[in-house]
């Protein structure tokens, strides 16, 4: 959706709006990276539930895995690296 707003003369503003919970039919995948426990690697997650018993859902990881569930992801590829000391 695009939107056009005419605000003086020769002046326009144009905003394109879009959501990541709208429903549809297109499976969304996303990427994520952060810190947990798990060991190193690419992990491919279709379910939270999975996600947080590998990760752990207090781990900054798990935290995100629950709300790009939230948000309509429907597969998430995981990369988990170890936190800074």
């Amino acid at each position: 959706m695009s939107i056009t707003y005419h605000e003086r003369p020769g002046v326009y503003s144009d905003y394109d709006a879009s959501s990541v919970t709208a429903t549809g039919t297109g499976a969304k995948v996303v990427g994520l990276i952060g810190t947990s426990e798990a060991a190193a690697g690419l992990y491919t997650v279709t379910d939270y539930r999975d996600g947080a018993a590998v990760f752990g859902e207090d781990s900054q990881l798990g935290t995100m895995l629950k709300l790009a569930y939230e948000n309509g992801a429907a597969t998430v590829l995981a990369c988990p690296v170890a936190a800074d000391a």
